[in-house]
C-alpha cells in the first residue's frame, strides 16, 4: 500500500478546512477508499469482526474478504466476539482456511469445550504458522495440535500439564516447526525430558518458562545433551526456572531463576542466576539452604539480584555458596544496616576474596555512595571490566581521582585494570580532560582507561557495515574470527578458492568490503587498526589467488567511527567513504590519493549506494533532530572526486512518508542518538541508475521505500511486511543493472526483544509487478527445492548483486553464497557444498526462459503444448487423457425386488402378454402362437364348411379329418371336431406354459445368469427377490452365526492401498515416503510397487496396510505439484468351504479432479474412506441344500473436492514445501445384510402349472358351454324367423326320441331309444328313403 496516500486520508480529520470542506459536501463515501488501504486496516482487526462488519456489503467487500493478500488473525476468547467465531467456525473456517496466519485461544484443550482446537478443526487452517494457546494442555493434545497444523512455524503454550495416567506422550513430528515456547507450567523434568525428546523438528528457538520444586531443572548437563543429541539445529535455548518456596501462609517467593546464554555461548558461560525477592531473616536460614542445594546442581557463574540496596553480608553469603562466579550484576548495595554487621564469616571470606573470589565483570546500575566501588574492588580483585549506570550525579572527574586515589594506597595495583564503558555524557573532550588530569596528577599507574566509541566483536559479522562483495568474476567475504578473506571465482571449479590473510593489511576488525561493477578482480576494504585508525585499503589480484596489497592509508585525526560506509563508483577508479565525523574520497586511478572533508551533512550514515555511474550516489542514515531524538533521513548527493566534498542534491522525506496508527508499535519508534549504533537500526540502500530508483530499507519499521530520483519528496511505492515484527528490508539490492528487479532481504525479528526468527530474500519483478502491499514476490530463497546451502546459516544478514544479477548472500555466521543468474532452462542449485551454486536443467513440467537466479516455473493451464480434450492443469508433464484415470466403480448396489413376487401372478402375466411394439416379445409371446394355431384352425374349418357346401360327394377325405380333430377335442371329449381345433390352440398354451415354468425355475441365483431372459418378454426376469437391512456387527469370539466364516474372509482380506497422482514432476526416483500414525508411534511403511504410465504424467504408487483401520501419511517433499489423484484399494478374492464362502475381490478408486485447471492439490489434504462390510446370502433353491455367501466391502469417501484443491501460480508456488496426503480407513461398526430367495421353488412351479393347465381347460369349457346353450340356440332362431321355412316333418323332441337313420342295400331300420346325453345333443334328421 502506497502510505502517502494512506497519510492523506488520515490528515483528513485532524485538518480543520479539511473537514469543513468535507462536511460541506455532507457525507463521505467510504467506498473511496482503495482496496490497499482497506488490507491495510484489516490488519489490526481480528477475522470475525472482519467478517460481521464487511462480508456482508456489497460484491467488492465479498471479493476483498477472500483476495489472498488478506492475512487473517483468529482470537479465541471466553466472552470475546471470538465466542460467536467459536460457533460458527465451520462456514468461516471454510470460507477462510487459506488466509488465516495467526491464531489465539483461551480456553481449554478439552474436546467438550467450545474454544477448544479440537472442536474448531484445526485441519482445516492450513495456512496457520503462528499460534498461541493460552490455557492448559496435555502433552497428548500438544501433539494432536501440531499434527494438525503442517505450516505451523511458531507455537506457543501456557499451562503444559502432565497426560492422564498410564497416557503415553506421543511423538511429535512438523517440517515446519522451528520455534517452541512453554510458559507457566509445573510438571517433573522427567516427564518434559520425554516431551521433549519426542519432538521431531528443526527447532531453532526454544523457551522453556516454569515454575516448579525439582530441582532436576538445574542439571545443565541434561540440557546440553538434549540440545546436542535431538535438536542439533537450535540456535537459541532459554531457560526461566523459578523455584516456588511457601514458608507460611502468609509469605511466599519466589526464590530465584535461572537463565541460560543462547547455545553458542552456553557452554562457556554457564548458567544464570537471578534474584528478584530476598527473603527476611526469619527465612534467611531456609534460602541458604535451597541455593545451596543449587548451586551443588547448576554450574551458576552468572548472578543477578534485583533487589534494591542489597547488605552486603547477605551477598557475601550467596558468594561463599556459589564460588565460581564469573560475573555479578547488582542493582545497588547497603554498606551496613540497622543493627547488623558482618559476622566472622562474612570477614573472613572479603580477607581472602583474593584466592576464593574470580569474578571478573560487575555491573552496579546504581551507586550510592563511593565507599561502595571501594568494596566492590576490595571484594572482586579480579575484576577487569566494571560498568556503573548511576554515580549518584557524582563528576566524572572527581569520580575517577577518588578511584584512582584510593587505590594508589593499596598492594599489588598492576593486577587491576579497570574500563568504565559508556559513561553517561562521555565524549572526546571527556576523555582529554581526564588524560590530563591522570598525568597532572601522576593516579594512574597500571590501570588503562579508555573511551570505546566502538565495540569490537569479531563474532558479530552483523556488526558494522557490509562485508561481501559480488561482480561477475568473483565473490568476496570477510572473517574477522579468522582474520581472513574467502575469495570464490565465478564459475565455480573444484580450484577456484582461495583465501587471503589480514596479515597482509593493518586491519584488526573489518568493517565494509566493495567490488568494482567493471568486473575486475580487486576489492576495497575499510577497517579499525590496532591503534583504533580507520584505515582504507586496495588489494587486486588476478584468477590464479595471486592477491597483493596494492595500496592502504589512514583516516588521520579522527576517533574510531562506528558508523562508517563505503562503496566505489560505476567505472572502480575511486572510493567514497562516510563517517561520523569525516568524509573522504579514496582515489585509485590513474595515482592513489586520499582526500579527507569533515563531515557537514548532519547525517550519520548507515549505507551509501554510487551503482553504475560516477556523478551522484544515494546515502541514508540517521539525522539528529533534536538533542534527544533522531529519525531515518537519506540524500541523493552529488560526487566530485577530489574538487571538493560531496554536496546534497535533493532530499529524502522518509519521516513524512510513514505514519502508523496509534495501535501500530511502529507508532512510538524512537531513536534517541543518532551516531548510537544498533542493529536494529541498521539500514539499507541500492540505486538503479539506469531507471532512476532508489529502494530504501528500514528494518526497524519493517518496511521498503521506492523513489524515483526526480522526485524524492513523495515515494512512488511503499511496501510493509506487517506489524509485530521487525527486519523486511535489512539489506535489499536491485538484481541486475536494468533495473526491473529487485530483491529484498526479508527477515523476521521479535519487536520488542529483537530475536530472530527467519530469514528469506524476496524477489519482485518491479517492472511488471509494481512494488506495494499486495505485490507478491515471483521468488523466495529459501524454498523447498533450493534449500539452503548445507554450510551456510540459516539467518541472513546482507544481501548485494552483480551487474549481470549474480546474488550474494552473507549469514551471520560469516558465510557467503552466490546465486548464479543460469541461463533459460537452468535454475541454480544450492543444494551443494560449494559456495557457488551452479546451473542444473529445469524440473519436468517447469520452464524459464531468460537468465536469472529463479526456479523455473510451472507450465500455466493456458500453454500451447496441450492439445484439446486433454487433461493439462497449471505444472502440466505431458499430455493424458482424462480416460486414464477415471475413477474405478465397483458395484456394491443390491437389486430390487421385482413388484410381482406371487408365481401365479408372474405365470398369468406372461402367458397372456402381447405387445406388438416388441420383436422379441410377439416371438416369445404365448399368446402370438395361440392365435397362429387358431388362425389355421379357422382356415381348416372355413375348408371343410366350403368342402360339405360344394362337395358334398367328396366327404371321405373331409370325414377323415373331423375324425382327427374330434380325437384331438378336449372339451367336448372327442364329440365335436370343433373342438378339437380350439383344443389344438390349448395345447399350445399349456405347452409354453411349462416351457416358461421350466425356465423360470432355472433364473435364479441371478450370479449364474450371465444372460438376458429369452422366454418371456421381460428379458430381466428373474427367480429371486430381495432384502436389504442393516445391523451391527458382533463379537465374533461368541458367535455360532452361519455368517461368520464370511466375516472372517473379509477381515484376513490384504488391502493394497493405491495412489494415482497425475500431472506431477515426482517420479519414483525422487525421495518420498510412507508413514503409519498408531497411537504414540509413528511407523514407516514400505511402498510395495511404483510405477510411472502414461508418458510418465501419472505416478502410481501401491503400499500393503498392515490392518484394515489405519491412518496413512504420504509425505512428498518439495514444490512439485499435482493435478489430480486417484486414491482406491485393491484386494484379492478367496473362498472357504469348498466355495459357498466367495470373497469378491476388491477393487475400486475414485478420482478426484479440480473443476478449474489453474489449481492443484493442495499442500496437506485428508481422504477419510469408510468401509462397510456387505454379507450376500443367497438361499438354496432346493430346501435340502445349504445357503452360500459372499462378501465385499463397501466404500465411501468423505471429502469435498473443493477443499482438496488450491489455486496455484507464478507467485505462490515456490512458497509449497512438501505434498502431505492422508488417508484415514475407518471400518463402520454396522454391516449391510443382503438377503437372495427364489420366488417359486421346483414343487410350487409344477403344482402352479398343473393348476393353470386345469383353468384353462375350464374356461374353455366354460366358453363352449356358453357357445352352445346361449349362441347357437339364439343364433339359429333368429336364423329360421328370417327364413321362415314351412316344417314337413313331424317334430320329434330331442330329448325323448333319437332318430338313427341307417341305410344300407338291404334294408332300413329304425330303433327307438331313450336318449343319453352328457355335453350336448346333435340331431341329424335326413329324408331317407326306404
Amino acid at each position: 500500500m502506497n502510505n502517502n496516500k494512506k497519510r492523506k486520508a488520515t490528515s483528513v480529520h485532524r485538518n480543520p478546512m479539511t473537514k469543513k470542506k468535507f462536511n460541506n459536501n455532507y457525507q463521505i463515501s467510504i467506498e473511496i477508499l482503495s482496496n490497499e488501504i482497506f488490507l491495510n486496516i484489516f490488519d489490526y482487526l481480528e477475522a470475525f469482526e472482519i467478517h460481521h462488519a464487511f462480508s456482508n456489503l456489497n460484491d467488492r467487500f465479498h471479493q476483498l474478504l477472500h483476495c489472498p493478500a488478506l492475512r487473517l488473525k483468529i482470537k479465541l476468547t471466553y466472552g470475546s466476539a471470538g465466542e460467536i467465531f467459536a460457533k460458527n467456525h465451520k462456514s468461516l473456517l471454510f470460507s477462510y482456511q487459506n488466509q488465516i496466519c495467526s491464531g489465539y485461544f483461551h480456553g481449554t484443550c478439552d474436546k467438550k469445550t467450545q474454544h477448544s482446537p479440537k472442536r474448531l478443526k484445526l485441519s482445516g487452517l492450513v495456512r496457520i504458522e503462528d499460534l498461541i494457546i493460552n490455557h492448559s494442555c496435555t502433552f497428548q493434545e500438544c501433539a494432536t495440535i501440531i499434527s494438525h497444523l503442517p505450516k505451523i512455524g511458531s507455537l506457543f503454550l501456557t499451562k503444559l500439564i502432565e497426560n492422564k495416567p498410564n497416557e503415553r506422550i506421543l511423538p511429535i513430528k512438523s517440517s515446519t516447526l522451528t520455534r517452541l515456547i512453554l510458559d507457566e507450567y509445573d510438571i517433573p523434568f522427567n516427564e518434559l525430558e520425554i516431551f521433549l525428546q519426542n519432538i521431531d523438528a528443526k527447532l531453532h528457538v526454544l523457551s522453556l518458562d516454569l515454575e516448579s520444586n525439582d530441582f532436576n531443572y538445574l542439571h545443565d548437563q541434561r540440557y546440553e545433551n538434549l540440545i546436542l543429541n535431538y535438536f542439533p539445529q537450535l540456535k537459541k535455548f532459554y531457560l526461566k526456572y523459578r523455584l516456588f518456596r511457601e514458608y507460611d501462609e502468609d509469605y511466599d517467593f519466589i526464590l530465584y531463576s535461572i537463565e541460560p546464554y543462547e547455545k553458542q555461548r552456553y557452554a562457556d558461560y554457564g548458567q544464570q542466576l537471578q534474584l528478584d525477592l530476598l527473603p527476611t531473616d526469619e527465612f534467611w536460614e531456609f534460602f541458604i539452604m535451597d541455593n545451596n542445594h543449587a548451586s551443588d546442581i547448576a554450574q551458576i557463574k552468572h548472578l543477578i539480584i534485583s533487589e534494591k540496596n542489597l547488605f552486603i553480608g547477605l551477598l557475601l553469603d550467596l558468594m561463599d555458596l556459589i564460588p565460581e562466579l564469573l560475573s555479578l550484576k547488582l542493582h545497588s548495595i547497603a554498606l551496613d544496616r540497622s543493627k547488623r554487621s558482618l559476622n566472622q564469616n562474612q570477614v573472613d571470606l572479603l580477607c581472602s576474596s583474593e584466592d576464593s573470589i574470580r569474578i571478573a565483570k560487575v555491573y552496579l546500575e546504581k551507586m550510592n555512595v563511593i565507599e561502595e566501588i571501594f568494596f566492590l574492588l576490595t571484594l572482586c580483585p579480579h575484576m577487569t571490566y566494571l560498568k556503573i549506570d548511576d554515580i549518584n550525579n557524582i563528576n566524572v572527574e572527581v569520580f575517577f581521582r577518588l578511584i584512582l586515589s584510593k587505590n594508589q594506597f593499596e598492594d599489588n595495583k598492576s593486577r587491576r585494570s579497570i574500563c568504565i564503558h559508556r559513561i553517561r555524557g562521555a565524549d572526546d573532550k571527556m576523555i582529554s580532560e581526564l588524560n590530563k588530569m591522570i598525568n597532572v596528577e601522576k593516579l594512574l599507574i597500571n590501570y588503562n582507561i579508555q573511551l570505546l566509541l566502538y565495540t569490537k566483536v569479531s563474532t558479530d559479522y552483523d556488526l558494522y557495515g557490509i562485508k561481501i562483495g559480488i561482480n561477475d568474476h568473483f565473490m568476496i567475504c570477510c572473517d574477522n574470527i579468522l582474520l581472513l578473506w574467502w575469495i570464490e571465482f565465478i564459475p565455480h571449479t573444484n580450484h577456484s578458492s582461495c583465501t587471503l590473510s589480514y596479515n597482509l593489511t593493518t586491519c584488526d576488525f573489518i568493517y565494509s568490503i566493495t567490488v568494482p561493477v567493471t568486473n575486475n578482480i580487486s576489492f576495497v576494504y575499510n577497517c579499525i587498526d590496532h591503534q583504533g585508525n580507520n584505515v582504507i585499503g586496495h588489494i587486486s589480484g588476478n584468477d590464479m589467488c595471486g592477491f597483493i596489497l596494492i595500496n592502504e592509508k589512514i583516516v588521520s585525526n579522527y576517533s574510531t567511527q562506528d558508523n562508517f560506509v563505503i562503496d566505489i563508483d560505476g567505472q572502480g577508479t575511486g572510493v567514497y567513504g562516510f563517517a561520523d565525523d569525516f568524509i573522504f574520497f579514496y582515489e585509485l586511478y590513474p595515482t592513489y590519493q586520499l582526500v579527507v572533508w569533515s563531515n557537514n551533512l548532519d547525517l550519520s550514515p548507515r549505507a551509501i549506494d554510487i551503482g553504475t555511474n560516477q556523478e551522484y550516489a544515494v546515502i541514508v542514515g540517521y539525522c539528529q533532530s533534536t538533542p534527544t531524538s533522531a529519525n531515518e533521513c537519506g540524500y541523493l548527493i552529488q560526487l566530485n572526486t577530489s574538487l571538493s566534498s560531496p554536496s546534497i542534491t535533493h532530499q529524502f522525506h522518509i519521516t513524512d512518508s510513514l505514519k502508523y496508527p496509534w495501535s501500530d508499535p511502529r507508532s512510538i519508534h524512537y531513536i534517541p542518538q543518532s551516531r548510537l549504533y544498533t542493529e536494529q537500526f541498521v539500514l539499507s540502500v541500492s540505486l538503479a541508475w539506469h531507471i532512476q530508483r532508489v529502494l530504501i530499507g528500514i528494518p526497524a519499521l519493517n518496511t521498503v521505500l521506492l523513489y524515483s530520483l526526480n522526485n524524492t519528496q513523495i515515494p512512488l511505492c511503499i511496501r510493509q511486511n506487517g506489524i509485530g515484527f521487525m527486519g523486511y528490508g535489512k539489506s535489499v539490492t536491485w538484481l541486475g543493472s536494468n533495473g526491473s528487479k529487485a530483491a529484498v532481504l526479508a527477515n523476521i525479528y521479535t519487536y520488542s526483544t529483537y530475536q530472530w526468527i527467519s530469514s528469506s530474500v524476496h524477489l519482485y519483478d518491479i517492472e511488471s509487478d509494481d512494488f506495494s502491499d499486495s505485490t507478491q514476490p515471483i521468488f523466495v530463497y529459501p524454498n523447498s527445492q533450493q534449500i539452503l546451502q548445507l554450510l551456510t546459516d540459516p539467518c541472513m544478514i546482507r544481501i548485494t548483486s552483480s551487474p549481470t544479477g549474480h546474488l550474494g548472500v552473507f549469514d551471520r555466521l560469516g558465510n557467503a553464497l552466490g546465486m548464479l543468474s543460469v541461463p533459460a532452462g537452468t535454475y541454480s542449485d544450492t543444494n551443494r557444498t560449494a559456495y557457488i551454486t551452479s546451473p542444473v536443467p529445469c524440473t519436468r513440467g517447469t520452464n524459464r526462459d531468460y537468465a536469472g537466479i529463479e526456479l523455473c516455473y510451472p507450465y500455466s493451464s493456458s500453454s500451447d503444448n496441450c492439445s484439446q480434450n486433454m487433461f493439462c492443469p497449471y505444472g502440466a508433464v505431458g499430455e493424458v487423457s482424462y480416460s486414464a484415470f477415471e475413477s474405478i466403480e465397483q458395484d456394491h448396489e443390491y437389486p430390487e425386488s421385482p413388484e410381482n413376487v406371487v408365481f401365479d401372478d408372474i405365470l398369468m402375466q406372461n402367458m397372456f402378454m402381447f405387445d406388438i411394439t416388441s420383436t422379441h416379445c410377439l416371438l416369445v409371446s404365448p399368446i402370438t402362437w395361440v392365435l397362429s394355431v387358431m388362425t389355421i384352425s379357422f382356415i381348416v374349418a372355413i375348408i371343410v364348411i366350403i368342402s360339405e357346401a360344394f362337395c358334398s360327394h367328396q366327404h371321405t377325405i373331409r370325414d377323415g379329418i373331423k375324425g382327427i380333430f374330434k380325437k384331438m377335442d378336449l372339451i367336448g371329449e372327442g364329440e365335436l371336431w370343433i373342438g378339437g381345433l380350439t383344443s389344438a390352440a390349448i395345447i399350445v398354451l399349456i405347452i409354453s406354459a411349462y416351457s416358461f415354468s421350466n425356465s423360470y425355475l432355472h433364473q435364479y441365483p441371478i450370479e449364474q445368469v450371465t444372460r438376458n431372459s429369452s422366454f418371456a418378454c421381460d428379458v430381466t426376469l428373474r427367480n429371486a427377490k430381495f432384502s436389504t437391512s442393516t445391523q451391527k456387527r458382533w463379537d465374533s469370539r461368541h458367535t455360532t452365526k452361519e455368517s461368520q466364516s464370511m466375516f472372517d474372509l473379509l477381515n484376513a482380506q490384504p488391502f493394497t492401498l493405491n495412489i494415482d497422482l497425475v500431472q506431477t514432476a515426482f517420479t519414483c526416483d525422487d525421495f518420498f515416503y510412507v508413514q503409519r500414525l498408531h497411537g504414540n508411534k509413528v511407523i514407516s511403511l514400505s511402498i510395495t510397487k511404483c510405477e510411472m504410465n502414461y508418458n510418465d504424467t501419472i505416478l502410481s504408487l501401491a503400499i500393503l496396510l498392515p490392518v484394515h483401520e489405519i491412518n496413512v501419511q504420504l509425505i512428498l517433499p518439495g514444490l512439485k505439484t499435482i493435478g489430480a489423484i486417484r486414491v482406491g484399494l485393491s484386494g484379492p478374492s478367496a473362498e472357504a468351504d469348498n466355495g459357498r464362502f466367495q470373497l469378491v475381490e476388491l477393487k475400486f478408486a475414485s478420482t478426484f479432479l479440480s473443476s478449474s485447471l489453474n489449481q492443484v492439490l493442495a499442500e496437506s489434504i485428508i481422504f477419510p474412506i469408510e468401509l462397510t462390510q456387505v454379507i450376500n446370502q443367497t438361499d438354496p433353491l432346493n430346501t435340502h441344500e445349504s445357503p452360500t455367501f459372499s462378501g465385499i466391502w463397501s466404500s465411501s469417501f468423505s471429502v469435498n473436492s473443493d477443499e482438496l484443491f488450491t489455486n496455484e501460480s507464478r507467485y505462490t508456488f515456490f512458497y509449497r514445501t512438501q505434498t502431505n496426503i492422508s488417508i484415514i480407513i475407518e471400518q463402520s461398526i454396522f454391516y449391510i445384510s443382503n438377503l437372495q430367495q427364489p420366488i417359486a421353488r421346483q414343487t410350487e412351479i409344477i403344482f402352479r402349472s398343473l393348476l393353470f393347465t386345469t383353468v384353462v381347460l375350464e374356461v374353455f369349457a366354460l366358453l363352449f358351454l356358453i357357445l352352445k346353450l346361449l349362441i347357437i340356440p339364439l343364433f339359429r332362431t333368429i336364423t329360421n324367423r328370417i327364413c321362415r321355412k314351412p316344417q314337413t316333418h313331424e317334430s320329434i323332441q330331442p330329448e325323448k326320441v333319437v332318430v338313427i337313420v341307417m341305410k344300407d342295400n338291404k334294408s332300413t331300420s329304425f330303433v327307438k331309444e331313450k336318449p343319453f346325453r352328457r355335453w350336448s345333443t346333435i340331431i341329424e334328421i335326413k329324408d331317407t328313403k326306404y
